[in-house]
């Protein structure tokens, strides 16, 4: 059997560090490393088009090439569209040669919505429901004439669409993988050197925030520190990557086990040799445990403030206050740790005052790298059900799930603030940030990192018909007048 998996290229570059990364994708290398060393299976092909910056006539060289019998294809909700397009190349591929490819979908979108995703995109045979690496092995193997896997419908975490009674089967869930010290090491050496790679130490996260899917579940299940380091020293070391992003939901949930990989970390060169970023939650953190993550040479440490709205954040389910956040923060500066904000504006009946709130308070706590997204209702999530029955605010304003991404969407409306106020928010947010803590010398190297993404904001918002040009400039100045009233008053 020969097995493909691919991340598909984006439609545009709106958001480079989404749609051109500096970094391989972990899923990949994931699915790679158990279809490897527990499958068994030799000839496994991974092709990351985004930080590859390839295209489709790319893809369809190195698949004719390759010649697979079952693609795997995985998707944020901004990338099921694009990953559907790849699949249509598959199947012409497979109808041109002959030959029978199958195509597999998997990812946090497939998660939310098993049956939708089939039905609104038949080019995927099958798609994976949860974590991945058992389900697509089982698939794998129930394809492959050397095993005696024989019942498809045995297969745990699986929809798909049967033709021959005209109905989508979904399948028994697939338990989540509760021991992970069974995964063997992510194939990391079936994709191209990369100077940024992506690890886990843990999978899941115990909080219920109203705008998270959380695919990895509520229970954190832990890789063995051991072998969390090898892997680490193996990128590091064998693969010359300089820098780490440790994707766990939050790095600290576990104190005790956090020092001993801190000290890991440590024993590598971290800090003068290697750099990393991570994200935690300001309820599990304390000074002790600051001062060696700035000593491991952190370039950035993310807290997941949300709003500044007490009882928005009361009701979100974080498990937080805005007195906990001024504390962690002021902690987090003590011990010289460079912090990350998380913002999200467009939160449940948020309005252009208590989004005003948030854009003021991310100017006093000051963080080394204000981050502004705009709510988007992912499926799966609270704010989804909310936004389909019209609840807290919400409307949804569109279906295409290119629109779903966290920056540049376009998905929602508010009832009680227009999304160009947010827009507008979003960008005096990041500007109002250094420009008021006196960081203009930071806030030049932000605007030129940022640019494109800039320029993108600005044509959205400046991008009519030159015949309601006056009416639209006459409605931006109302809304900076209206924010410079609420700056004002303080």
């Amino acid at each position: 059997m020969k097995i493909a998996i691919i991340n598909a290229p984006p439609f545009g570059f709106s958001e480079p560090q989404y749609d051109t990364p500096d970094y391989t994708r972990l899923s990949l290398a994931c699915l790679g490393g158990y279809l490897r060393d527990v499958g068994k299976y030799e000839d496994i092909l991974l092709i990351d088009a985004k930080f590859e910056r390839i295209g489709y006539k790319e893809i369809r060289r190195r698949l004719e090439e390759f010649e697979p019998d079952i693609v795997g294809h995985t998707a944020f909700t901004n990338e099921i569209v694009q990953c559907g397009h790849v699949a249509m190349l598959v199947n012409d591929i497979a109808e041109k040669t002959g030959r029978k490819i199958i195509n597999v979908v998997g990812g946090v979108h497939v998660a939310a919505m098993p049956e939708e995703t089939v039905k609104e995109f038949p080019q995927f045979h099958y798609a994976v429901i949860g974590e991945g690496e058992i389900t697509f092995l089982n698939l794998v193997q129930y394809f492959d004439p050397s095993h005696e896997l024989d019942d498809l419908t045995s297969i745990n975490g699986l929809a798909y669409q049967d033709h021959k009674i005209g109905v989508i089967v979904k399948t028994k869930p697939r338990m989540p993988i509760m021991d992970q010290t069974t995964l063997p090491m992510p194939a990391w050496d079936l994709l191209p050197l990369s100077p940024v790679y992506l690890v886990m130490t843990s999978r899941g996260c115990p909080f219920s925030c109203n705008f998270c899917m959380n695919p990895n579940g509520k229970v954190v299940r832990k890789r063995g520190v051991d072998q969390f380091l090898e892997e680490l020293r193996w990128v590091l070391t064998e693969r010359g990557g300089r820098h780490v992003n440790i994707c766990d939901e939050i790095l600290t949930v576990d104190k005790e086990r956090t020092h001993e990989i801190l000290d890991g970390m440590l024993e590598m060169g971290f800090g003068p040799t290697y750099t990393f970023h991570a994200q935690t939650h300001v309820n599990c953190i304390d000074e002790p445990l600051l001062k060696k993550i700035s000593k491991c040479g952190v370039v950035t440490l993310g807290f997941g403030i949300e709003t500044a709205d007490p009882e928005t954040l009361k009701n979100m389910g974080k498990g937080t206050s805005l007195k906990k956040i001024e504390e962690a923060t002021k902690l987090a500066r003590k011990c010289k740790v460079n912090l990350a904000s998380y913002f999200i504006l467009g939160q449940p009946n948020e309005t252009l005052a208590s989004a005003w709130r948030s854009v003021m308070f991310a100017v006093k706590i000051n963080p080394s790298l204000p981050i502004f997204g705009i709510m988007v209702p992912y499926p799966g999530t609270k704010v989804w059900e909310w936004a389909q029955k019209g609840e807290m605010g919400y409307k949804i304003q569109s279906y295409d799930w290119n629109d779903y991404n966290k920056q540049l969407g376009n998905a929602l409306e508010l009832t009680t603030i227009s999304r160009r106020q947010i827009e507008l928010l979003q960008l005096l947010g990041y500007s109002l940030v250094f420009f008021l803590n006196f960081r203009w010398v930071e806030l030049a190297r932000f605007i030129w990192k940022f640019r494109k993404e800039g320029v993108t904001v600005v044509k959205k918002l400046t991008g009519v018909k030159m015949s309601e040009k006056a009416t639209h400039l006459q409605k931006l100045h109302l809304e900076f007048d209206e924010i410079e009233r609420l700056y004002t008053k303080g």
